[in-house]
C-alpha cells in the first residue's frame, strides 16, 4: 500500500530512508504506520480556532468524523501540541478508490482546519415606501 500511495504522487518521502514521520501527503506533513498490507497515514492539521474554543472544536470535529461516511476511517490525535488526522488505507481497493480516499482525507483536513465559525445573521434595513 505504501508503494501504491507513492506511485499516485500524493505521498512523498522527505528523506532517502524516511522514518515514520518524514513524509508529505500533498502539502501536509505526514506520518505513516504500516500494518501488514494496509497503511495508516496521519497529516498535521492546524485548526484556526482560539485556544478557548478548542474543546468546542474537538467535540464538533469528532461528531463530524463519526457521522460522515467518508470520515469513519479517520481519527484525531493530539501529539506535542500538533493535531494529527489519521486515515486508514485498505490494500483491497482499486486505484480510483485509493485516489478518492486521499482526496477525502485532504478535504476533511481542510474542513477541520477552517474551524466552525457560526454565521452571524445581519439584519437588513427595511424601508417601506408607499405610493401616493
Amino acid at each position: 500500500m505504501l508503494q501504491r500511495l507513492i506511485e499516485t504522487g500524493f505521498l512523498k518521502a522527505q528523506a532517502p530512508e524516511p522514518k515514520h514521520d518524514q513524509w508529505k501527503l500533498a502539502d501536509h506533513n505526514a506520518s505513516v504506520l504500516k500494518i501488514s498490507d494496509s497503511l495508516t497515514v496521519a497529516i498535521e492539521i492546524i485548526p484556526t480556532v482560539e485556544k478557548s474554543e478548542l474543546l468546542k472544536w474537538l467535540r464538533k470535529a469528532t461528531l463530524i468524523l463519526a457521522a460522515y461516511e467518508g470520515g469513519q476511517d479517520c481519527s484525531l490525535q493530539l501529539q506535542d501540541e500538533k493535531w494529527l488526522l489519521w486515515r486508514f488505507y485498505d490494500d483491497n481497493v482499486d486505484e480510483n478508490e485509493l485516489s478518492q480516499g486521499v482526496v477525502m482525507h485532504l478535504a476533511i483536513a481542510k474542513y477541520l482546519e477552517k474551524g466552525f465559525k457560526e454565521k452571524k445573521n445581519h439584519k437588513r434595513d427595511f424601508v417601506m415606501r408607499m405610493r401616493t
